[in-house]
């Protein structure tokens, strides 16, 4: 198996507006355990991890703007070179091209979400 390194990237803290106006907004990390939380569990992801998010089409607001969770690496894991056929090499090389940008304009999203 071969790894192609795609970029990196880690998750930040959301939630709807309206929750800021009943609970407040925290102003460090420490403050999250006066509020309610969603956790997130799965093989990827640390089990202790804060994740707020809203149903289809309901705004969310950045917490903490300059936190965010450890960052991870993405890959795509691909059997050795030698032996790839046409659609796994075009699917990989697209992947190359494409994460990069998408996760600059995820990057730039984020760094630009701030207090309500």
């Amino acid at each position: 198996m071969r790894p192609l390194g795609l970029g990196s990237t880690y998750r930040i803290l959301c939630v709807p507006p309206h929750y800021l106006y009943k609970r407040g907004y925290p102003d460090s990390p420490q403050a999250l355990a006066e509020h309610d939380c969603l956790r997130i569990v799965n093989t990827v992801m640390p089990v202790e991890g804060w994740v707020f998010e809203g149903p289809d089409g309901m705004e969310t607001v950045r917490v903490l703007p300059d936190c965010h969770f450890e960052e991870f690496n993405l890959y795509a894991i691909y059997p050795s070179r030698k032996f790839v056929d046409a659609k796994t090499r075009t699917w990989v090389e697209f992947l190359k091209d494409y994460m990069p940008v998408l996760l600059a304009a995820d990057e730039q999203v984020a760094g630009s979400a701030g207090k309500p």
